[in-house]
């Protein structure tokens, strides 16, 4: 009978940590309990198998190693809690005075980036206006991440990764309201599940500073099918400075749609389909597209115009960067043009420098040109155009109305319809 009572010792202690283990984290009460019962376990099992019985001094040997095993886990459990409230101390105070007042040390910490791990957390921070909040785990958005008109928000993720804001139902991953600002830094807006919503819908003022915008569709459910990435209404100021928007899918525009101002400073637009018009970048009336840098990249459209750049009646002005690569599908009549540009009635395009080249459409593999085309710098080299021998692999343009000049770029095929199409 004393061997039953003597074996109950150490599923006792196993259970210990449960009782009076209140600086044990869970997952350590759990180690603790399961080693305790294997230890328990080998010792009644062990002297049966070789047909001895339990003697005292193996209960009494695992019981031993059991408290020291629960001492060493306690002790541990606490030295890692220290560290962790010590490191936060010592980074909140690096460079402060003792005898810092409170309001000071309240204004320390407003630029000390908040960090956040769940969908709840971010919305909370996001609600409580801080500036800054790093996000180092990938976050999943059961409906869109809104933010609020008066906010000025900045997402960044840790130095040395790229985490993940990721949609998981039909709604635009990020709204920006009219009024408010967000910048994000080395975040990826991607989507798991739905058929249709954008990246971004932005409305106020959005800067990409590197991170990814890529794997969103919108075909005729959103808007008509405007912005497949990113759409930038009327009034909005959306800069890419670094990043990559790519694989996204729209009616127009598959990349981005541009209602507003669009400044391209550096990064990617590649991979992109449009299925109508601007497999890279629909502008439309009224709008300012700006690129200074960066490059556009194998974008398509399936049916339509402009596989790299649509230009509705907009703007767009060519300071540097490259078009390379863009494909406007189609061969009937009306399809097919602009591989690289497309230039719509009342749409100008202004190029100062950069290329266009390896472009490809049925007429007008680098530019289409309804509109108005003025270069003063630059190159065009091999686009191609699937039509006849007249069909212009750098620049077609539509008829003798349009606007054409070129004061100093380099291009070499041009042809000019005589008559409307």
């Amino acid at each position: 009978m004393w061997q039953m009572w003597l074996y109950l010792i150490p599923v006792a202690i196993g259970l210990l940590p449960w009782v009076i283990g209140g600086e044990l984290e869970i997952k350590h009460r759990i180690m603790v309990t399961v080693i305790c019962l294997v230890f328990a376990g080998i010792v009644f099992a062990f002297p049966r198998w070789i047909k001895n019985r339990v003697q005292k001094k193996h209960i009494i040997m695992v019981a031993v190693i059991c408290l020291v095993f629960v001492g060493i886990v306690f002790v541990f459990s606490r030295y890692m809690d220290s560290r962790v409230q010590n490191a936060y101390h010592t980074g909140f105070n690096d460079g402060v005075e003792s005898n810092s007042s409170e309001s000071e040390l309240n204004d320390i910490a407003e630029g000390i980036p908040s960090i956040i791990y769940t969908e709840k957390d971010l919305r909370d921070r996001i609600e409580s206006n801080e500036a800054v909040i790093e996000i180092p785990a990938d976050i999943h958005l059961s409906r869109s991440l809104r933010i609020y008109s008066g906010k000025n928000i900045e997402l960044t993720s840790t130095d040395t990764e790229t985490f993940s804001l990721i949609a998981m139902g039909d709604f635009d991953a990020v709204v920006v309201e009219s009024g408010a600002t967000l910048t994000i830094n080395n975040i990826m807006i991607t989507r798991i599940g739905g058929t249709s919503g954008r990246g971004i819908d932005n409305d106020g003022t959005t800067i990409m500073n590197g991170g990814q915008i890529s794997g969103h569709m919108n075909i005729l459910t959103i808007d008509n099918g405007y912005g497949g990435g990113v759409i930038n209404r009327t009034n909005a100021n959306f800069t890419m400075n670094n990043g990559i928007i790519s694989h996204n899918v729209a009616e127009y525009g598959g990349g981005i749609c541009n209602h507003g101002s669009l400044t391209i400073m550096d990064g990617l637009i590649y991979h992109n389909s449009g299925t109508t018009d601007g497999g890279g970048v629909y502008t439309s009336r009224n709008a300012l597209l700006t690129m200074d840098g960066g490059l556009i990249s194998k974008n398509t459209v399936s049916h339509g115009f402009g596989g790299g750049i649509f230009i509705s009646g907009g703007a767009f002005e060519m300071e540097g960067g490259n078009i390379s690569s863009n494909i406007t599908k189609g061969n009937l009549i009306r399809y097919g043009y602009g591989g690289g540009v497309y230039i719509n009635p009342n749409g100008s395009f202004v190029m100062k420098n950069g290329r266009i080249y390896n472009n490809e459409a049925r007429l007008g593999g680098g530019v289409s040109n309804n509109g108005s085309f003025t270069m003063y710098n630059g190159k065009f080299t091999d686009n191609t155009a699937r039509g006849d021998e007249n069909s212009s692999s750098d620049l077609y343009n539509h008829t003798t109305d349009v606007i054409y000049e070129n004061k100093g770029g380099i291009i070499q095929n041009i042809r000019t319809q005589q008559s409307t199409e």
